[in-house]
């Protein structure tokens, strides 16, 4: 089952693009293949709420790290092989008579078209050999249900008797040799060998996540087995912070929404964009950048954290605004289990509609059980009313003055802040002695 997600959250947390550093796809892109990072592409654009398959998918990647499950993959070899099987050209002529033919045609007339079948049979079969040693140092009962199908399917293709000898060979092709081949690969067993072919990049993306994991010391996903609601993150980071600050967070299973509160520049959106890519990355099945983090599997992830102002719709910030608002109750309305994140709310309205539009839309928030919520805002006023209510955790992000400069840990902390630097920043930057330069 897929996870829904809209690119509007795509952008939000700088998945696949980003103006202000790299994306989550080129930190994550670690492949050494073409087609691995085409196959990670795609995977990253189909994230997944069903349980099962995102465990297997864990396990996959653990199994990865398995030293007896290590192969080296050559960019070119690949290319030469995915070229191979996309060739349009008619397959060569199993007819012993034809392929001498075609043998020495190619000596006295070389071909670019000749010389590409014959490259890419050739690493096809370097490629082959290398499995068929790999599979023979793996036991069968530690593999992933899905290596060991595929596995399989691999085994099977190497039954054929032409290749039972050739792949312990390391003597040149004959021609006759490749003619067979070449109608083996390109036609009789062609599907069997572009699944092979998937499978080579599966085992790219895969052992590239494990060896990332390993690297960074970043955590894998851990999902609820019964029907618990309750959300951890421990250690948590932004990966595309250069020095990043961690921070854990817990969501109990009474509270349903989180408000956050702090001063401009203190981390609130840093924070809740790691939240955000580590819920997203969790339901990839991949490493997230935590040292741990539990939760429950959702069935979507929707942020409002930078909402462009829809000009070429002739829709204001706050229309834009009202707009994301609605498509999100319309998600939750779908399906269920959403955790949603909006980063201050009513930017685009007078102060007095914004104050009771945040309260009015956080309070009917916290009633909503089976989804979760992270509110950032600068409405401490509200707190008063939002304490009465039940589902409603506050957290923020500090700020103190250290030689009446502002000093921020990035920490995140349980309460609520009361501090506000806007009118500090003006003054730091002499807007108010520059304006008075100016009146006459």
């Amino acid at each position: 089952m897929s996870f829904e997600i809209d690119n509007e959250t795509y952008r939000d947390l700088g998945i696949f693009h980003n103006d202000t550093g790299d994306s989550i796809y080129s930190i994550y892109d670690k492949t050494q293949t073409a087609g691995g990072a085409k196959l990670l592409y795609r995977m990253m654009q189909e994230p997944l709420s069903n349980k099962i398959v995102l465990e297997e998918r864990v396990r996959s990647i653990k199994f990865c790290r398995n030293k007896n499950f290590n192969i080296e993959l050559n960019y070119h070899q690949l290319d030469s092989i995915d070229y191979y099987l996309s060739f349009n050209k008619k397959c060569l002529s199993n007819n012993p008579i034809d392929a001498l033919y075609d043998h020495y045609n190619y000596k006295i007339n070389p071909s670019q078209d000749h010389y590409q079948i014959i490259t890419g049979i050739e690493n096809l079969l370097v490629l082959l050999k290398s499995f068929s040693i790999l599979f023979n140092k793996v036991k069968e009962p530690d593999l992933p249900d899905r290596f060991g199908k595929q596995i399989e399917h691999v085994k099977e293709i190497l039954q054929d008797d032409v290749l039972k000898k050739l792949i312990p060979s390391d003597k040149p092709l004959r021609c006759f040799q490749i003619n067979y081949l070449d109608n083996l690969f390109r036609k009789q067993k062609k599907d069997r060998i572009k699944e092979f072919l998937e499978f080579v990049y599966e085992i790219d993306v895969l052992g590239s996540l494990a060896a990332l994991s390993d690297k960074q010391g970043w955590c894998y996903p851990k999902f609820h087995q019964d029907k618990s609601q309750d959300i951890s993150f421990e250690k948590l980071i932004h990966p595309g912070i250069s020095e990043p600050v961690s921070n854990d967070s817990y969501i109990d299973e009474k509270t349903n929404v989180i408000f956050l509160t702090g001063p401009n520049m203190a981390g609130k959106s840093s924070f809740l964009k790691a939240v955000g890519i580590a819920v997203y990355l969790s339901h990839l099945g991949f490493p997230v950048p935590a040292e741990k983090i539990r939760l429950p599997v959702f069935k979507g992830l929707i942020t409002t954290i930078n909402l462009p102002d829809n000009l070429h719709e002739g829709l204001s910030h706050f229309y834009s605004e009202v707009k994301r608002i609605k498509k999100t109750i319309t998600k939750l309305a779908e399906h269920g289990e959403v955790f949603v994140i909006f980063d201050e709310l009513f930017r685009g309205t007078n102060l007095k509609d914004a104050f009771e539009a945040t309260l009015l839309i956080t309070s009917k928030l916290s009633m909503i059980h089976r989804s979760k919520f992270m509110i950032s805002s600068h409405f401490t006023e509200i707190t008063d009313e939002l304490k009465k209510l039940d589902g409603i955790a506050f957290q923020y992000f500090e700020c103190n003055f250290v030689n009446e400069k502002p000093v921020f840990s990035y920490k995140i902390k349980h309460g609520i802040s009361e501090e506000r630097l806007g009118m500090y920043i003006l003054h730091t930057e002499e807007i108010f002695t520059t304006l008075d330069q100016l009146i006459d």
